[in-house]
């Protein structure tokens, strides 16, 4: 059986429709890209809401299957009023003539269609269309349908973001095949693979509500997980004001998250040594 189906674009595809009825989408499109992701998701079998609601706080993200198509849509983008930032080309808000937020990914481009859905780390996004034609991964339309969320491969060190972030977007429960790369990013702090300290500091300053409302989450951590993590999630929650003078320096809050979700769980404090 193959793994990804393929069909035309009809009129009954009204949401995808809608989407392309955008000039800008339309001449992206013409450089060879092709459009994949949340917003085709939610623009076919991930139906939760109308795609007018979606777009207002989601993106449109676009793909190239190669590098000189890349930098044709890259081109295209500049003409269109938007600026170039870190791994992707963003929408410019003040001259963009999209009332949509448009993205050209840096990071994935090279191959047909089938070949970067299979780089995607949630099995659930693999839906793409080049404006003629639609393909999705065979096991969406039944994931979506009983509203189950599938890593197919590990986001690394962003797991707990990324999937609190989909998980947000009405799942009720993770597949159980996701299960290993839970587990994994568990050992990859436990074995300081990764510091999350350092990044909490430097690039996900604040960002523990996240990691909080993973931990929280039974149906993706199991008792066991905050063991193994205990002593290996301390991030910086925030700053303790300094008592004595305003231009004193403050001191940073740090607190081992595995720790503090365990005992929450359990109702009482952990009587274990802290690193």
């Amino acid at each position: 059986m193959e793994k990804y189906i393929r069909r035309d674009l009809t009129e009954e595809d009204r949401d995808i429709m809608t989407i392309l009825d955008e000039r800008p989408i339309r001449e992206i499109l013409a450089t060879g890209c092709f459009l994949a992701g949340g917003s085709m998701l939610a623009s076919t079998f991930g139906k939760r809401k109308p795609i007018e609601e979606y777009l207002k706080h989601g993106d449109i993200d676009f793909f190239a299957p190669s590098e000189e198509a890349h930098k044709a849509a890259s081109v295209v983008f500049g003409m269109l009023g938007f600026t170039t930032s870190g791994m992707k080309v963003a929408l410019n808000t003040h001259s963009s003539p999209s009332k949509y937020k448009l993205q050209l990914v840096n990071s994935s481009y090279g191959g047909p269609m089938e070949e970067v859905l299979e780089k995607f780390d949630v099995a659930n996004c693999k839906v793409a269309t080049d404006g003629r034609q639609l393909i999705y991964h065979r096991d969406v339309p039944d994931l979506e349908r009983d509203l189950v969320m599938r890593l197919d491969r590990s986001p690394g060190f962003m797991l707990a973001w990324r999937v609190v972030k989909y998980m947000n977007r009405g799942y009720q429960t993770l597949h159980p095949d996701s299960r290993e790369f839970i587990i994994e990013w568990f050992i990859n702090l436990r074995t300081k693979h990764w510091d999350l300290t350092d990044a909490s500091r430097k690039y996900f300053r604040y960002s523990h509500h996240q990691i909080r409302d993973f931990l929280r989450d039974r149906r993706l951590v199991h008792d066991e997980d905050l063991l193994l993590a205990i002593n290996a999630m301390h991030m910086v929650v925030g700053v303790i004001q300094s008592p004595r003078s305003m231009y004193d320096a403050n001191e940073e809050l740090v607190k081992d998250l595995a720790r503090e979700e365990l005992e929450r769980r359990l109702g009482t404090k952990l009587n274990l040594p802290e690193a």
